[in-house]
């Protein structure tokens, strides 16, 4: 190795010029790597002389430009890709500005994307606290302060909470005691427009709780049936291929990287360490027994029948519904709590599975396969974060 890169930077053996040749075709599809990422309009012709502004200029069919015609563009050697498509890019690409080792090893392997240890990455990947890059994985976050809103993120999904309350096309559960806050919870779920229709349905559900110290009863969400308001909401939205995106965001609706620790906590978390709860790791932990979508029990929908009778709920402090009769506002309330959200649920679940199927190669047939999945990555997660190292186990990295 040592002989084959002394010929690349020009040394006068046979071996390598060979070498030297090899790495100008390396270099030249790293360049043209580069520059179709950063140049996604344009049509590369060749490659030119590179500058001490670490750029090469590299020629083009004719284009216009701020009304100016141009037949060449520079690419910059490490420059991150704008996003493609999809609003995201799979990992983070190696920065210029980053140190010369960094650099060195993008011009040797011709990758733009670091090589980084599996675990490592498995936890950055799924966690937004202390360097997490869940979030701008996810598209949420570019990196530069600018952040998605609530809306802004549902509309990724070509779901809209607003629209679904206009329409009537979104339903309600409310309950006593959440089995994650342990506090009065509601759970609102809508559908978005982003599968196909073999591939599954496309489940959005919110669930929005208040602080301990909320005892506002007009914000409560078995107090306030019509008219809640919220402190916080966590968000799992199902994604075109079946697997599920988490967001995490306070009550006017800005992304959060945790959720407040007088909200909800990590109890998946190993004794002593901090159990702070974060995007995507504590929601996965926590769903992955119910196949990501927990139950919910809507205790809304018994107290309503227990009413069927025609004996109606009192409406005591009506807040916005100021001067709707009674018996209206009971007919609201049995459209948006009445249903049964189980079967949605399911369906959400067994498109969970086939994913996990699919993606993984794990076979559906497994029983509790992708149960068996969450575990194994919650195990190294552990692993990696939370347990000693033994010096056994840093010789083998070394």
């Amino acid at each position: 190795p040592g002989r084959f890169w002394r010929g690349a930077l020009g040394s006068e053996d046979t071996v390598g010029g060979v070498a030297a040749v090899e790495q100008k075709v390396t270099d030249e599809a790293l360049i043209r790597q580069l520059f179709t990422q950063q140049y996604p309009e344009l049509v590369f012709k060749a490659v030119g002389a590179r500058n001490e502004k670490n750029q090469v200029l590299v020629t083009t069919e004719p284009y216009e430009k701020d009304g100016k015609s141009y037949s060449a563009a520079y690419v910059v050697l490490g420059k991150a890709a704008q996003p493609v498509a999809s609003g995201i890019l799979f990992g983070p690409v190696v920065q210029a500005t980053v140190s010369e080792d960094a650099q060195a090893l993008l011009d040797i392997t011709g990758m733009t994307v670091p090589i980084v240890e599996a675990e490592r990455w498995m936890v950055f990947s799924l966690r937004t606290l202390d360097g997490g890059l869940y979030y701008r994985l996810q598209g949420l976050d570019n990196g530069q302060g600018k952040r998605l809103t609530q809306s802004e993120w549902l509309a990724t999904f070509g779901a809209d909470e607003e629209k679904s309350k206009v329409l009537g096309g979104r339903e309600l559960i409310g309950m006593w005691a959440s089995n994650v806050t342990g506090k009065p919870r509601r759970g609102e779920f809508f559908y978005g427009i982003n599968m196909r229709p073999s591939a599954g349905q496309p489940l959005v559900v919110i669930t929005q709780d208040n602080l301990d110290e909320t005892k506002d009863v007009t914000i409560h969400p078995m107090y306030s049936l019509l008219d809640n308001r919220y402190d916080a909401t966590e968000i799992l939205a199902t994604r075109a291929n079946g697997l599920i995106a988490y967001g995490l965001f306070n009550g006017d609706g800005l992304l959060q990287d945790a959720a407040p620790d007088n909200l909800v906590r990590d109890h998946t978390i190993p004794k002593p360490f901090t159990n702070r709860l974060e995007s995507a790791i504590s929601c996965i932990r926590c769903h992955g027994p119910h196949d990501q979508w927990q139950p919910m029990t809507n205790q809304v929908k018994t107290i309503l029948g227990a009413t069927s009778n025609g004996v109606q709920l009192a409406v005591i402090g009506d807040g916005q519904a100021h001067g709707v009769d009674s018996a209206t506002l009971n007919t609201e309330l049995a459209k948006l709590y009445s249903g049964d959200l189980s079967v949605p649920l399911d369906l959400a679940r067994n498109s969970y599975e086939a994913a996990c199927a699919k993606l993984t190669g794990v076979a559906r047939e497994q029983p509790d396969h992708a149960k068996w999945i969450v575990s194994v990555l919650t195990d190294r997660y552990e692993r990696y974060l939370y347990r000693l190292i033994t010096p056994r186990e840093a010789l083998r990295t070394l």
